[in-house]
Parts: structure tokens; C-alpha cells; sequence
């Protein structure tokens, strides 16, 4: 009987002393503020200006395409027409490559349009494959 009131008392005294414990270098909830104040972050300040403005070379063009292939010859011919979508002039250069079993063949436009004007180009490929169009500065 002595043991376990013994016992008992030993374990409510080992949980009392548990939260009696302080940790002068540590902080946290438990262990109360910081002894010290953190850090000041810092800026870097080549982020804030941007130095250059920058605009996508097909800003405001649109290109939509039509396709037919040559029965007789295989060759795979390509319209593309380029819209101005935007109300400022825009200019820039067309880029079209058609790629097929390692082969690879680039197309380049000029492309100068007024807002609301199009054009269109004609492109002629070996035979059908894959196409990628791009926009380029002039």
C-alpha cells in the first residue's frame, strides 16, 4: 500500500516538474519570446524597376491556317492568315516550322499590319508532318 501511494505521488511530482522546466536559449509557445529580435529582412533591389519593357513579338497577331495535301505528289501546302487584333500598327516576323522524321524545314514571313488588317502566305512542306508556328522581332 506504502508503494503504490509512493508511486503515485513520485508520478504526479515527475508531471509537475515537467512544466516547471525552462529553456533560456529556445522560444516557442512553451519557452516564451526570444531573447533577441529577428533580422530585419532584406530587399533586393534590382527587383523593384524593371529596367526594359518588354512585348511579345506576336502581341495583338493572330494566325489561323488551312491545310490540303497533293494526292499525286505528297506535298503538304499551308495557308497561313495573319490578323491585327489589336488598335496599334504591329510588326513582326512569321515563323513556321514543319518537322517529320528527323527532316525539318523553316518558313519565315514578314509580317506588317495596320489594326484590323490581315494577310495571308502560302507555304508548301515534302509531305504531312508536324507544324509549330512562333513569333520573331524583324
Amino acid at each position: 500500500m506504502r508503494r503504490r501511494r509512493l508511486l503515485s505521488a513520485l508520478s504526479v511530482a515527475a508531471v509537475g516538474l515537467a512544466g516547471c522546466t525552462t529553456g533560456p536559449g529556445k522560444s516557442g509557445p512553451k519557452w516564451g519570446p526570444p531573447a533577441t529580435a529577428p533580422e530585419t529582412p532584406t530587399r533586393d533591389e534590382s527587383t523593384l524597376e524593371p529596367t526594359a519593357t518588354t512585348t511579345a513579338p506576336g502581341r495583338g497577331l493572330q494566325a489561323s491556317f488551312t491545310y490540303a495535301t497533293n494526292a499525286d505528289t505528297d506535298a503538304f501546302a499551308v495557308t497561313v492568315t495573319v490578323t491585327n487584333a489589336i488598335d496599334e500598327p504591329r510588326s513582326a516576323v512569321l515563323v513556321v516550322t514543319w518537322n517529320r522524321d528527323g527532316e525539318t524545314q523553316t518558313e519565315e514571313r514578314d509580317v506588317s499590319l495596320d489594326p484590323g488588317e490581315d494577310v495571308s502566305f502560302e507555304m508548301t512542306f515534302p509531305e504531312v508532318g508536324n507544324l509549330s508556328f512562333d513569333w520573331r522581332e524583324p
